[in-house]
C-alpha cells in the first residue's frame, strides 16, 4: 500500500506542484443550498441523527453528493438500535448478535467518514486550528532565506 496522496494545497506549499499532474484534481462540486431535509422514509431516530449531523457539520463541507451517504448512516443507526432492543429481549441469540455486530461495524465506519468520533474530528480539524505539523528548524531556516 502506497503513501496517501497529497492535496494540491500541500504540493503548492512544498513547492512540488505541477499543473500537468496536480491541476486536474479539483472537480466541480455543487455545495448545499440551505439546510437539506431528511428523506421521508427515515424513521424518527434516523431523522434526529440527520438533523444532528447537519447541525454539527460546517456548511462549507456539505455537498449534494453527501445525502446518499448520510441517509445510509441514519438508516444504519436505526437498524443498530432496533437490533439492540431485540438483543435485550434475547441476549443469547447468536444470529441476532452477529447481525448487530456487522451493523455496528458499518455504522462506526460511516461515523468515522462523517467525523462523528473525536479521533476523526481531530483528523479533519474543522474547528479552525491548523492540522499542519510545526516546521522543523531546517524548514524555518529555508523559509527565512527565501523571504
Amino acid at each position: 500500500m502506497g503513501r496517501p496522496p497529497k492535496s494540491t494545497e500541500q504540493h503548492i506549499k512544498e513547492g512540488t506542484y505541477r499543473a500537468d499532474r496536480h491541476g486536474a484534481k479539483t472537480p466541480t462540486i455543487r455545495y448545499a443550498n440551505g439546510t437539506p431535509q431528511p428523506p421521508d422514509d427515515l424513521d424518527e431516530l434516523g431523522a434526529r441523527l440527520w438533523a444532528d449531523v447537519i447541525a454539527q457539520t460546517p456548511p462549507q463541507l456539505l455537498c449534494e453528493l453527501d445525502w446518499a451517504s448520510l441517509t445510509q448512516l441514519c438508516r444504519t443507526h436505526s437498524i443498530v438500535e432496533q437490533l439492540s432492543k431485540c438483543l435485550q429481549d434475547d441476549p443469547l441469540e447468536t444470529k441476532l448478535y452477529a447481525a448487530w455486530t456487522a451493523a455496528m461495524g458499518r455504522f462506526l465506519t460511516m461515523c468515522g467518514r462523517w467525523g462523528l468520533t473525536p479521533l476523526d474530528r481531530a483528523k479533519t480539524r474543522t474547528d479552525g486550528r491548523s492540522n499542519d505539523k510545526p516546521q522543523s528548524p531546517l524548514e524555518q531556516l529555508k523559509a527565512a532565506k527565501l523571504a
